[in-house]
């Protein structure tokens, strides 16, 4: 983002870019700190001191952004419901390094989206509580039993796709380091159900108690 080209020895300035604009909007933006919200957009100060120190935008100059709808729109471009939810729970943030790191992560999916690597997401289920009632001890149905697997072998399939991107996706090759391909455990659970969602007498005893 180098607000100057170099032409045979000479500085020309140049338009700044789409994310300098961002950054400098956001950072300029009147912000209080969490205990602390004004209504009133005037009796704010602007923040240009300790940007680590939690804060909050302005409430009334949200309301002007219409922020909340911009978070629904976001949302509605999410491919399962953890990433709507992740969404509609999105902040704005002040602190520039993590706001060109973002921005960054989003030119490579954009740039991995232009080579036809769309992430696969199919299959993917919030199975949270699932997992929390079955770590109880609690029975799970077999269509409870069928989206778990569903979203295990979704793990393989993204831990695949990991393995598609170059080196010019590196914050997206470190986004998903950690996901693991647990695609043999989703076959495990399918293969002790039959095609009428019954569970086998030749699954173990700890899958055929849940």
């Amino acid at each position: 983002m180098n607000p100057h080209n170099h032409r045979g020895g000479i500085i020309v300035p140049t338009q700044p870019s789409s994310q300098d604009v961002l950054l400098s909007f956001i950072v300029s933006q009147k912000c209080k700190p969490t205990s602390t919200i004004t209504p009133n957009p005037a009796a704010s100060q602007p923040v240009f001191g300790e940007m680590n120190a939690a804060v909050e935008m302005d409430a009334h100059t949200l309301e002007l952004l219409e922020f909340d709808k911009v978070r629904e729109l976001l949302a509605s471009y999410a491919a399962s419901s953890l990433g709507k939810e992740l969404a509609r729970r999105l902040e704005p943030d002040v602190d520039a390094e993590r706001i060109r790191a973002e921005l960054t992560l989003v030119s490579e999916m954009v740039d991995a989206l232009g080579q036809g690597l769309a992430p696969p997401f199919g299959g993917l289920h919030d199975v949270r509580l699932l997992i929390r009632r079955a770590a109880i001890g609690a029975q799970l149905t077999v269509e409870q039993l069928l989206e778990v697997a569903d979203t295990l072998t979704c793990t393989g399939h993204i831990y695949r796709y990991r393995m598609k991107l170059s080196d010019r996706h590196q914050h997206l090759l470190d986004l998903l380091t950690p996901v693991e391909d647990l695609g043999a455990v989703a076959k495990t659970i399918g293969g002790c159900l039959d095609s009428r969602g019954h569970v086998l007498d030749m699954a173990s005893p700890e899958l055929a108690q849940i």
